[in-house]
């Protein structure tokens, strides 16, 4: 369960009238009106900064290095371009199968993977200094951001609907067994080969127009293994989510979005504990990111005007990664540096409320606000939101679990930033995490904000993070004098 001060906050959001401030905040810029920010939040400056990102973060907010990317870090596992025929097949399974994978909620998910996003190494290593553990956030000098549920929602196409990743491991019927015995036979007739090895280019040739009755489940296993939740074994079948993809296979919803995001905070975390060791000690453990790490070049490219390359055009149908398929632009780590420090008034922190030709915006967006009341049932829109918006546990495959704290990026979701509070998430137990992330809601009602609106910051907030950032110099010198 999670904590804040002496218990979990029950509540999402709070309503009140504040002293509030534009961001980014001038000096004269401060005015009462009425706001909506997310909780836990404190209601007054905190001495200790206990709630702070770590101060660590200052060796990294303040330098100004050209470092070239450390040779130690592999994004080849995770990083994961359409392999030959891949876009073949499918198209031919979407002529057979596309209303099951609307009904699985993987139809953007499946049709993102034919597109080829140029890594750029040099972005992602210098995003990976920002990143801060303690909190799950890039810190820059003018704010916390990061990659939320929200975003693998639109970017990745993953479903915040559905089963629980792990207990979707357990096949209920005969035939869903027989199916996985299928799949494990072909799994272990490719570790019989010369390569000793289940490779994509070998199962892919097994399956594709070969009128296999389970080619589905084969093609599923193939995206999974290749495009969701690559193994530590480069280009091998992982043969754990064949369940997944045989349930997936019958139109049932897994909820894959938090299990893609666990996957991404837990390899920050590898890309920023190894840029530390490096930088302290000259040299790093090898790392091998194993999550879809396009999805934070997409992140930065989506919510950095000055650093995207030129967009293509979004045609109706398509999904969003389709806008950076096969685009590049090259900067200098200096460069990239300079963007992020001068970011704060062009930031965008909604980038999908932009009106865009030919991509439909999450049912939440709404034109107007609007105030839903909460009763026995809450709409799907409404829970949408909810599952972005509440800090939770993110259950991924393999035992692995991953803190969430939207309510300290809630400008990200149209609410106004007050001072987050710390949370202490005390669960091991991914059943524990999975009930709490599915809860009923307490709120009596869910404000929820038009697309249009721009939101700003509290007082106290400003005060808070100029206290914050001062620290953060000073320790930052500290550090650079030892």
């Amino acid at each position: 369960m999670a904590t804040s001060s002496n218990s979990r906050e029950k509540y999402i959001m709070k309503e009140s009238n504040e002293l509030m401030r534009n961001f980014p905040s001038k000096r004269l810029d401060v005015s009462f009106r009425n706001s909506h920010t997310l909780l836990p939040s404190l209601t007054s400056v905190p001495i200790d900064q206990q709630n702070a990102p770590s101060p660590l973060e200052s060796l990294f907010m303040f330098n100004q290095s050209q470092r070239t990317p450390s040779n130690h870090v592999s994004f080849e596992y995770g990083w994961r371009n359409p392999q030959e025929n891949w876009s073949l097949w499918v198209r031919n399974m979407h002529s057979r199968f596309q209303d099951v994978w609307r009904r699985a909620g993987i139809y953007d998910s499946i049709w993102g993977s034919v597109y080829q996003v140029h890594k750029n190494l040099d972005l992602l290593f210098v995003f990976g200094e920002k990143w801060c553990p303690k909190t799950n956030t890039f810190v820059f000098p003018w704010g916390e951001a990061t990659i939320t549920l929200e975003d693998v929602f639109v970017l990745g196409g993953y479903s915040l609907l559905g089963e629980c990743v792990v207990t979707s491991a357990f096949l209920v019927s005969e035939d869903e067994v027989r199916i996985n015995d299928r799949l494990l036979e072909a799994y272990r007739e490719g570790v019989r080969t010369p390569s000793r090895k289940t490779t994509h280019p070998w199962w892919l040739e097994q399956f594709m127009g070969k009128g296999s009755e389970v080619e589905h489940e084969a093609f599923l296993a193939l995206w999974l293994s290749r495009y969701v939740f690559p193994g530590s074994n480069l280009n091998n079948i992982v043969k754990e989510v064949f369940p997944l993809a045989i349930r997936l296979a019958r139109g049932i919803q897994v909820c894959l979005a938090p299990a893609v995001l666990a996957s991404i905070y837990r390899d920050l975390r590898s890309l920023k504990n190894a840029t530390i060791l490096e930088m302290k000690d000259g040299d790093s453990p090898r790392v091998k990111i194993q999550a879809p790490f396009l999805l934070v070049q997409l992140w930065v490219w989506e919510r950095f005007p000055t650093l995207q390359p030129r967009p293509n055009v979004l045609r109706r149908g398509e999904p969003r990664i389709s806008r950076w398929g096969s685009t590049s632009r090259g900067f200098s780590v200096q460069d990239i540096q300079l963007a992020i420090r001068i970011a704060a008034p062009h930031f965008l922190w909604r980038p999908y409320a932009k009106a865009l030709d030919g991509f439909v915006p999450p049912a939440f967006y709404s034109e107007e606000e609007e105030l839903e009341l909460i009763g026995q049932n809450v709409s799907g829109k409404a829970w949408l939101l909810v599952l972005c918006i509440r800090p939770s546990v993110l259950v991924g495959l393999k035992g692995l679990l991953e803190h969430y704290f939207p309510h300290r990026v809630a400008m990200q979701f149209g609410y106004d930033q007050d001072i987050p509070a710390t949370i202490e998430f005390k669960t091991e137990d991914h059943i524990v995490a999975w009930r709490d992330f599915t809860r009923r809601v307490e709120d009596r009602s869910l404000y929820i904000p038009s697309k249009n609106f721009v939101a700003g910051v509290t007082d106290r907030y400003d005060t808070w993070w100029k206290v914050f950032m001062e620290c953060t110099r000073i320790k930052g010198l500290e550090i650079l004098r030892t």
